[in-house]
This record gives structure tokens, C-alpha cells and sequence, in this order.
């Protein structure tokens, strides 16, 4: 099983090289995580000269933006390597390769959730998006972000080029991705409507202060993720059995 993990995650780094629109999408996410500290900071002290308007309270929802992109281009990533090599009516339907097929989607699930932890923390250390919260509510905020690329891949393998109300199931994963800023910039009872992306209530979970209610909406991002999937799959099933 190691040799197995072993290969397949050097085929894949090699697939992922060996495709440019995987390498400009890695590249262009990390310049602007990288770019985004030292530009900020020149814009937020230009900005206050000049207007007195003090931008700093727009980098940690910029920041938080950027690094929840990780885990989503994660998934995309390994979830387009699964349905490129196996079909993906097999991951509900079986088959005769459906138990080679399902033992390369593990290795794959567990392969995007450790990518995305270890590049979450990076982009963490890097750019601080929450600087005043401890290491133990990182490391939370960081899981919760982490979890969601398995789901995306798994959402991207199983749903292939369906449709759902005809927009592509893929693209669904954006549109929670884009209620996260959204909801948070937008004032009672605007940001309502960001209340059905996990996003939104990760980023709550990482910055609210209060310990218990960090724990609750960890877990109101977990059950909508679940929830998300569970109503998605069930129409990709469908589709793919009709």
C-alpha cells in the first residue's frame, strides 16, 4: 500500500508539472499570497496619508480569502486527475476496476488533505491573516479549511461535467468560496445570504473571540459541507444512472 501511495503521488506531481493551467493556477494563488503583506502595507500607508481611511481592517478578509483558494485548488487539482484517469459513475456504481479505482481515490483524498494542511499553515505563518488569535485556534482554522478539499475533489469525481440548474457542479464550490468576503464585508441582513457557504462560517470560527462560539460555527461549517455534498452527489447519482 505504501509503494502504491508512493507511485501515485509522484505520478500525480508529475502530471501536475506537466500541466501548465495546474502550474499557472498554483503559481498566480501564491504570488498574491506572497505579494499581498509587503503591498498592503504600502497601499494602507498611502491610503492614510491621503485620506486618513485606515484600509488594515480589510487585509485579514483579504488574507482569509486567498488562503480558504488553497483547499479549493487543491480538489480542483486531484479531483480533474481522478476523472481523467477513472470514470466517475465508478464511485458509486462499482465495477470491475471499482476496487483499484477506490483504493487510488483514498490515496488522492488523504494526499489533498495533507497538501492543503501543510500549505494552509505556510500561507498562515506567512501572511498572518488573524494575528490575534493563538497557535490552537490556527491549527482549528486550519483543519476546518484543510477538510475541504477531499469534499471538492470528491464533488469534482463524482459529478464530472454535469449540470445542477445549469451551472456546472464544479463551479458551485466558487460560489460558497465568494460569499466568504461577501458576507463579511456586507452589513445585517445582507450577509444572510452567506449563511449557506462553509466559508463563511470557517472564517468566523477563526476570528471571533468567544471559545464556545468558535466551536459552533466550526461545526455549522461542517454539517453545511455535508449537507452540500450529501444534496449534490444524490443529483450527480441520478444523473449519472438516468
Amino acid at each position: 500500500m505504501l509503494i502504491k501511495f508512493k507511485n501515485l503521488i509522484l505520478a500525480d506531481i508529475k502530471t501536475i508539472f506537466l500541466n501548465y493551467r495546474f502550474l499557472i493556477s498554483v503559481a498566480v494563488l501564491f504570488l498574491f499570497i506572497f505579494l499581498l503583506p509587503v503591498c498592503f502595507a504600502s497601499v494602507s500607508h498611502s491610503a492614510y496619508i491621503k485620506s486618513g481611511v485606515q484600509p488594515d481592517k480589510f487585509y485579514t478578509l483579504g488574507s482569509i480569502t486567498l488562503v480558504a483558494l488553497i483547499p479549493v485548488l487543491t480538489g480542483i487539482i486531484f479531483g480533474k486527475i481522478m476523472s481523467d484517469r477513472v470514470k466517475p459513475k465508478d464511485i458509486v456504481s462499482g465495477g470491475p476496476t471499482s476496487g483499484d479505482d477506490n483504493s487510488a481515490l483514498l490515496i488522492r483524498i488523504v494526499a489533498s488533505l495533507v497538501y492543503s494542511f501543510f500549505l494552509i499553515l505556510i500561507s498562515i505563518w506567512f501572511i498572518k491573516p488573524v494575528p490575534s488569535q493563538g497557535w490552537l485556534r490556527t491549527l482549528y482554522a486550519a483543519m476546518l479549511l484543510s477538510f475541504q478539499a477531499p469534499f471538492v475533489l470528491l464533488f469534482i469525481y463524482a459529478s464530472g461535467e454535469k449540470k445542477f440548474f445549469g451551472i456546472s457542479l464544479s463551479r458551485y464550490f466558487w460560489i460558497f468560496l465568494i460569499l466568504l468576503p461577501i458576507g463579511l464585508m456586507v452589513h445585517h441582513p445582507w450577509n444572510y445570504f452567506a449563511f449557506f457557504s462553509q466559508f463563511y462560517w470557517i472564517a468566523w470560527a477563526w476570528m471571533i473571540r468567544s471559545p464556545g462560539q468558535c466551536l459552533i460555527c466550526g461545526l455549522i461549517s461542517v454539517f453545511l459541507t455535508t449537507i452540500i455534498m450529501f444534496i449534490m452527489l444524490k443529483y450527480s447519482v441520478r444523473r449519472h444512472s438516468g
